[in-house]
């Protein structure tokens, strides 16, 4: 919330947050979309009233998001949402964008797999698509070429292993 246009690059396109900006203490480069360099730019022409902070109430720093994100929300015609709920969804929409998990934790600035798993939230819609995704492997491979999974124990030298074989 204390981002000041001298970390802004509206050129090039980025925003350079120096280690001590955020809570893991890391630089980090955000590459704007198209989407949020035009809203960076709109900030920039119509909001910025000589003030350095990129989100500011009439030139004074934001300290707390709840009542901003309350009244988007409202004008959006949301229900009321958390501002941690617009972070989960972007998690989400990269993972199902095919963005690799690992820069998605990078580019939230998420440094352990347990943080992704807290946001990246599972719901039926995902089950169903493993189900279907799933089904189409299967029938690409034909009926007689399923693969199935045994597994062996050798109980006197307790050895498990698993073979794959053509059933």
């Amino acid at each position: 919330m204390g981002l000041t246009w001298d970390r802004v690059d509206l050129k090039v396109g980025i925003i350079r947050l120096d280690p001590g900006e955020r809570k893991n203490e890391e630089v980090r480069t955000v590459y704007l979309n198209d989407e949020m360099m035009r809203e960076m730019v709109t900030l920039h022409t119509k909001r910025r009233q000589g003030c350095p902070y990129v989100f500011h109430g009439n030139g004074q720093l934001i300290k707390r998001f709840t009542r901003p994100c309350k009244t988007a929300c409202k004008k959006a015609g949301l229900e009321e949402k958390l501002f941690h709920d617009f972070i989960r969804t972007s998690a989400r929409n990269d993972i199902r964008a095919g963005i690799p998990e690992r820069v998605v934790m990078k580019t939230k600035g998420w440094k352990t797999r347990s943080v992704l798993d807290r946001y990246n939230i599972l719901n039926d819609q995902d089950l169903k698509e493993a189900a279907l995704k799933q089904q189409a492997f299967m029938d690409s491979k034909g009926v007689t070429e399923k693969m199935v999974t045994k597994t062996v124990t050798i109980s006197d030298q307790a050895v498990s292993f698993n073979a794959q074989v053509n059933a």
